[in-house]
């Protein structure tokens, strides 16, 4: 008998315990009602402490944290300047601006680059070379005037705001019977005549 009532109350110190920590009141074998361990001290600071900052629960809702775990903080806020890497240009890019810069024509411009792409922009009129791209798609898209991309199995007639991609592979001739504004997606390091070389071959220029 005296060993059962011994187990019965280390269990009951044990729970009085857990319940300090957590600031709830518990329930105790042989007592109507619920047992608060904090009215057992209500001198002290601890019991000051809880009138002061109420009830806490394991979830503290305010921070973020768990107050039943020692050491452990909430992530502090990081504002959006301070996300922002230092070498980051800041600077928008107008489009018309950076055509009125250009004024031969067949001559691309980097405007800039998207992981291994190039974002070219061009004026063109006349007619290019046959040629192809044995790695890479191209994307054309045209600001103004008309550009005709000539295939070996018919044309691909583009106006403003049209777009076509021409599959890598594929052969094919650019042609512009007025002035026409371009941009050009295509990876990196594509070489404007293609595989089919020659005079007319250009590398790619950065905006002046």
């Amino acid at each position: 008998m005296l060993e059962g009532y011994e187990k019965n109350r280390r269990r009951t110190v044990a729970r009085a315990d857990l319940a300090r920590h957590f600031d709830e009141p518990i329930s105790v074998p042989g007592l109507r009602g619920k047992h608060d361990p904090r009215e057992e001290r209500p001198d002290s600071d601890y019991h000051a402490s809880y009138k002061q900052r109420g009830p806490q629960n394991f979830h503290n809702t305010a921070n973020g944290s768990k107050s039943g775990l020692a050491g452990r903080q909430s992530r502090p806020s990081v504002s959006h300047e301070e996300s922002i890497p230092e070498n980051v240009d800041m600077t928008a890019i107008n489009l018309d601006a950076a055509l009125a810069t250009i004024h031969e024509h067949w001559q691309p411009r980097r405007v800039t680059s998207i992981n291994d792409y190039d974002m070219k922009i061009a004026k063109v009129q006349g007619e290019f070379i046959w040629h192809a791209h044995p790695d890479t798609d191209e994307l054309f898209l045209v600001l103004s005037g008309e550009l005709t991309l000539q295939l070996r199995d018919g044309n691909v007639v583009l106006g403003p705001n049209d777009v076509y991609v021409v599959p890598k592979g594929v052969e094919h001739c650019p042609k512009a019977d007025v002035e026409t504004a371009i941009v050009m997606f295509e990876i990196q390091g594509t070489v404007n005549t293609g595989d089919a070389g020659g005079e007319r071959t250009v590398e790619v220029q950065e905006l002046s």
